[in-house]
C-alpha cells in the first residue's frame, strides 16, 4: 500500500533501474550486481507495477454512467472544499449507480456542494471536475510511463545500446513524465474519464458506509445519484 500510494516513486525507481541495465549492457563493465541483481529488481518492479498498466485499459473503458458519477464526484469535492476555504481533506472513489465520498461532515455538505456544481455554467463544472489530485489520473500516467520504461528494459535486454542512446532515451522519457504528466492525464481526465453529457442528476440517497480501504477519512458516505 505504502508503494501503490506514491506513484511517482515506481516510475523513478524503474527508470534508475532501466539506466543501470542499460550502461552496464553498452560499456562492457557489468559487475556482478549488475548482471544477475538488476533483472531481478526489473522483474520486481514490473511486477510491482502491472496494476497500473492494467489499471489503464480500465480506465480507458469506463462505462457512461460511471464516468459521469466520476464527474459529479469530483464537482461536488471540489465546491464542497471551496466552501470550507480548504485546498484538500476530502476524497472520493466513483461508482455506476453513484460515488463514496469521505471527510464530508455531514449529508447536509454533500448536498449543498452537489447542488452547486448543478447550478454552475458548463465552464465552472469542467473547471471543478477535472483534478490534478485525482487518483485515476495518477494511474494512467503512472501507466503510461511504466509501460514505456518496460519496453525500454526489454530493449535494452535484446539490442543492448551505446551509453549515449541510453541517456537520451531515459532522458528523454524523464523530461516527458515530469512536463506532461499532469496536463496529458488532465486532458486523458476530461475525454475518457469524466463525462457532463446529461440532461438531469439528482441525489436518491446518502447514506454512512464502512471504509473500503485504510485511507478513506471517516465518516465515509455513498452518495446514490440518477443522471439522465
Amino acid at each position: 500500500m505504502w508503494y501503490y500510494r506514491r506513484p511517482q516513486l515506481g516510475f523513478w525507481v524503474l527508470l534508475c533501474t532501466a539506466a543501470l541495465w542499460g550502461l552496464a549492457a553498452s560499456t562492457g563493465t557489468a559487475t556482478l550486481v549488475g548482471s544477475f541483481a538488476v533483472p531481478w529488481l526489473a522483474l520486481l518492479l514490473g511486477g510491482l507495477n502491472l496494476p497500473f498498466v492494467g489499471a489503464v485499459a480500465r480506465r480507458f473503458t469506463l462505462p457512461m454512467a460511471e464516468r459521469r458519477n466520476h464527474a459529479l464526484e469530483h464537482g461536488t469535492i471540489w465546491f464542497l472544499l471551496r466552501n470550507r476555504g480548504e485546498p484538500r481533506g476530502v476524497g472520493g472513489e466513483a461508482r455506476p449507480a453513484g460515488f463514496r465520498i469521505n471527510g464530508a461532515k455531514s449529508k447536509a455538505e454533500i448536498r449543498r456542494a452537489f447542488e452547486q456544481l448543478l447550478a454552475a455554467d458548463e465552464a465552472t463544472r469542467w473547471s471543478a471536475a477535472v483534478a490534478n489530485e485525482c487518483g485515476s489520473m495518477m494511474v494512467v500516467a503512472q501507466g503510461l510511463g511504466v509501460t514505456a520504461l518496460l519496453m525500454t528494459l526489454t530493449a535494452f535486454t535484446l539490442w543492448p545500446p551505446q551509453a549515449l542512446t541510453v541517456v537520451w532515451v531515459l532522458g528523454a522519457q524523464a523530461v516527458l513524465f515530469t512536463t506532461l504528466r499532469r496536463p496529458v492525464g488532465r486532458l486523458i481526465q476530461r475525454k475518457r474519464l469524466l463525462s457532463l453529457d446529461f440532461s438531469s442528476a439528482r441525489i436518491v440517497d446518502i447514506k454512512k458506509v464502512p471504509a473500503d480501504v485504510p485511507w478513506e477519512k471517516s465518516p465515509v458516505y455513498f452518495v446514490q445519484t440518477e443522471v439522465e
